[in-house]
């Protein structure tokens, strides 16, 4: 049996509907969990060495959630390249620029969790960041959406998980990437 409750500090990755005036902020939670564990080897064979099929398939795991962080960075600074590009560097004051990227990932932040109910790149106390590879999955899924949060063209976002799918997949890499692009899925 496990509990757990709300110290008001906390934030949700799931969306509560902006009409029914749930708040999640005094929420209590108890859940009972049965557990099984079942042993399909034979007793015999636990000591012998670990084999290929033993060991988790997926060698890429944390490719996503480092494809959503370059992406996230990639459109706080957007707006502060195309300032810096169009107005004198020496002009404009370091601070302001600073000021303008925070600015620009606050307005990301609020839009994804708004539109799509996503917690973005934002500090999760004792795990590191609420990015994880279900927010990660969610921010591909999606390009069109993402694309008019973030700024970042659609076609790039779609190539993006065309990569990833690539890169998570278990047959011969290069010619599963060939073929992919090759199509008009984009």
């Amino acid at each position: 049996m496990g509990c757990d409750g709300t110290s008001g500090f906390s934030e949700y990755k799931q969306q509560s509907g902006s009409s029914s005036g749930i708040d999640y902020s005094s929420l209590f939670m108890a859940s009972m969990v049965p557990l099984r564990m079942r042993l399909n080897k034979p007793t015999s064979s636990l000591n012998n060495a670990v084999t290929h099929e033993d060991i988790w398939i997926n060698l890429t795991p944390g490719s996503k959630i480092r494809f959503l962080e370059f992406c996230l960075h990639l459109a706080y600074d957007i707006k502060y390249w195309t300032t810096l590009k169009e107005e004198n560097i020496a002009a404009k004051n370091n601070s302001d620029l600073q000021k303008l990227r925070k600015d620009e990932k606050k307005r990301i932040q609020i839009e994804f969790k708004e539109q799509l109910g996503l917690i973005i790149d934002k500090p999760v106390h004792g795990y590191g960041s609420s990015n994880d590879g279900n927010t990660a999955r969610r921010f591909f899924e999606n390009p069109d959406m993402t694309s008019s949060i973030t700024g970042i063209d659609i076609n790039i976002l779609k190539r993006f998980k065309i990569i990833l799918a690539v890169i998570n997949s278990k047959t011969n890499k290069w010619d599963k990437f060939k073929s992919l692009l090759k199509l008009k899925t984009y």
